[in-house]
């Protein structure tokens, strides 16, 4: 159950579950930038979890056990 009552009015469509990670990154890094919040560059993501096969997904995917382990560090150094 949601907390708040949130208005939300905007959606966003995309055609893969790998597009709308990589879009959902970037809206995060958009947002904090918008608020001056430049240091704001990490994201969270769970062990053992699946994002997609786009570069940026692929970024945040199981460092340890995921497929896409060459990529763990490439999504880090390129939001900084």
């Amino acid at each position: 159950k949601m907390q708040h009552d949130y208005q939300l009015t905007k959606v966003f469509f995309s055609d893969s579950g790998s597009i709308s990670v990589e879009v959902a990154m970037k809206m995060a890094i958009q947002y904090w930038f918008t608020l001056q919040q430049t240091k704001k560059t990490k994201f969270l993501s769970l062990s053992n979890g699946y994002h997609g096969d786009t570069f940026g997904a692929m970024s945040v995917c199981d460092p340890v056990n995921g497929m896409h382990s060459m990529f763990a560090e490439i999504g880090r150094a390129s939001c900084r």
